[in-house]
């Protein structure tokens, strides 16, 4: 019976920690606002790099949209007026990059564990994209080297990263996994309180 148990334990944790997000790449997200023809997308940046010093920020960050028409910027960015930036002599993609904001290379703006939001884009489109085409060039003021192997270029110093962004949507309130855990947990206390008396 013990090995029983320890079985419907093990599955349950199994469950539990499949459902866990992997952590690497920085996580790109907006919220879109508007309607019809006038859209603004907020676009939020989240710093999961791991492992990376603690010190690793973001200081050039870039989207690619239907146009250059950036309306809002994240505290401490800047934005510019540059309309094509490509990553390929990084080992980027092609893409022509057309919003971009940039941070002195000595920032604390956007340190690991940390989300910063407000890069705002007007898109005069029909419908808002499904999903946005960005990047970003991470760098450690102290030297110090990121090691986790899924940055698009070799200079561990200065990370960059490419990905799609996706229109936030909000988290479902009860996600099955916790459901058939608190499930798995009430039914182990069953059985344990029967065979107990």
């Amino acid at each position: 019976m013990k090995l029983h148990i320890l079985s419907v334990a093990l599955l349950v944790a199994a469950i539990f920690v499949s459902a866990q997000p992997a952590a690497a790449i920085p996580l790109v997200d907006y919220i879109a606002a508007g309607s019809t023809g006038n859209w603004t997308l907020d676009f939020s940046v989240t710093n999961n790099l791991t492992p990376a010093p603690t010190d690793m920020t973001m200081y050039l960050f870039g989207v690619q949209l239907s146009a250059h028409d950036i309306v809002g910027t994240a505290t401490g960015f800047f934005s510019t007026p540059i309309t094509t930036w490509d990553n390929l002599s990084l080992g980027g993609s092609t893409p022509n990059f057309n919003n971009i904001w940039f941070a002195p290379a000595n920032n604390t703006l956007l340190l690991p564990g940390s989300t910063l939001s407000g890069f705002q884009v007007h898109v005069t489109d029909l419908t808002v994209p499904t999903s946005v085409a960005w990047f970003g060039l991470f760098l450690s003021p102290s030297g110090g080297l990121y090691t986790g192997g899924d940055n698009l270029n070799t200079l561990n110093f200065n990370p960059l990263f490419e990905g799609m962004a996706q229109e936030h949507v909000s988290a479902v309130p009860e996600p099955p996994s916790l459901l058939l855990l608190g499930a798995g947990l009430i039914g182990l206390t069953a059985w344990r309180w029967k065979h107990a008396a």
